[in-house]
């Protein structure tokens, strides 16, 4: 949940938790189905909406928390950059461009749910807190609450905080995150929560993807079953190749000749199509392999229809995502607004308000008739996000 980021202006969520009800045709995906917390927890969700609607902000906000919650400080990066930069609250409103920027996050680890919030303006933390509930039959327990004043910071300390931990906390700077430092002393589930937002990647974009190659080459050149494992995924999806070889910092694949043998290509002299999947591919299998979370803008650019299908299946499927990963995208493809495919739940629309903010919704439990074919309606402009 996100408010005053970018074009976002006023609160705006996104729920990963299904509802109660299932109105879809979907049989193989009921998700992941979390026992203790009697929860059905999405692998995907899918937001669709007009160009300019602010759908690219929504996952900007999202990796901006997690990007914050791994950095632990608002004046400077690793580079000497400041991470507050980064931040942008509502422009087009000259009260909300001077106000603070708030998130709030939820995560289940190791049968606990974390609830962690954090509010920023410029580079000063504004409010940062974490509570903790345990059980169904519980109620939340505060870790940790600071809020910055005049006065100096003011805390509420759970009991899960020792001495030394609050000792630590009186001398926190107003513009480093406590949560990154207490991650750093391997306390259960914060380190957890914070390494699993370590292999949290740049939101995948077809402009972003140039930022990524470097990294997502080296990475393949060293796993050569990885390698092997992307040329059968890339097959599967119709991309004929025999074989992937890494030749110092060219990457060459082999396709199959008339004469039974096989002819090396560069990447670079293959599609766009191609080479946009090769690296997408890469992130999609990682994601698939370790369970984590993929955030993709734009899913369709440069992908046909049935491939972008086939991507969204694979984490819908529980047979082969086992490892729990979860997808969030956006997309214009409007096939993939299919109930066979995809529940209500998991499907949100994005307008844009006349002030210039974003807004989004989901049917996921209105009094829309149930047969309703949801693509049909979106295309004749019966729901929003057109």
């Amino acid at each position: 949940q996100t408010t005053n980021s970018r074009s976002i202006r006023e609160s705006l969520s996104i729920d990963f938790v299904a509802t109660s009800r299932l109105t879809s045709n979907i049989i193989k995906s009921p998700g992941i189905v979390d026992e203790k917390w009697h929860q059905r927890i999405l692998p995907a969700v899918a937001i669709f909406g007009q160009n300019g609607a602010g759908k690219s902000n929504i996952l900007n906000a999202l990796f901006e928390l997690f990007f914050l919650m791994v950095a632990g400080r608002l004046d400077k990066s690793s580079s000497g950059v400041s991470l507050s930069g980064i931040i942008r609250p509502f422009l087009f409103d000259p009260v909300a461009a001077n106000k603070s920027t708030q998130y709030s996050v939820s995560f289940i680890f190791e049968g606990i749910i974390c609830d962690y919030s954090l509010e920023v303006l410029k580079e000063v933390v504004i409010s940062e807190s974490l509570y903790l509930r345990e059980s169904p039959t519980s109620s939340s327990e505060v870790f940790y609450d600071r809020k910055f004043s005049s006065d100096g910071a003011k805390w509420v300390y759970g009991p899960r905080m020792t001495n030394s931990h609050k000792e630590l906390a009186g001398t926190i700077q107003a513009s480093a995150i406590f949560f990154t430092l207490l991650s750093t002393l391997k306390i259960s589930p914060i380190n957890q929560i914070r390494e699993y937002l370590r292999g949290i990647s740049y939101p995948f974009t077809p402009r972003s993807k140039s930022m990524m190659v470097d990294d997502l080459l080296k990475s393949l050149k060293d796993d050569a079953t990885f390698t092997d494992k992307l040329r059968e995924f890339l097959c599967l999806l119709d991309i004929n190749i025999t074989k992937i070889q890494f030749d110092d910092s060219k990457v060459l694949f082999f396709h199959p000749t008339t004469t039974g043998g096989s002819a090396p290509l560069p990447l670079q002299a293959e599609s766009d199509g191609t080479q946009h999947l090769f690296l997408l591919g890469a992130l999609i299998l990682r994601s698939l392999k370790d369970g984590g979370l993929l955030i993709i803008d734009e899913l369709d650019a440069h992908l046909h229809p049935l491939i972008s299908h086939e991507i969204v299946s694979l984490f819908q499927d529980p047979v082969v995502n086992k490892k729990n990963a979860q997808l969030v995208f956006t997309s214009h493809d409007t096939t993939l607004i299919d109930q066979d495919l995809l529940d209500r739940d998991q499907i949100y629309f994005v307008n844009r308000g006349a002030d210039g903010s974003t807004y989004a919704s989901t049917i996921a439990g209105s009094k829309s008739r149930k047969d309703l074919v949801l693509q049909k309606a979106y295309l004749e402009g019966r729901l929003s996000g057109l």
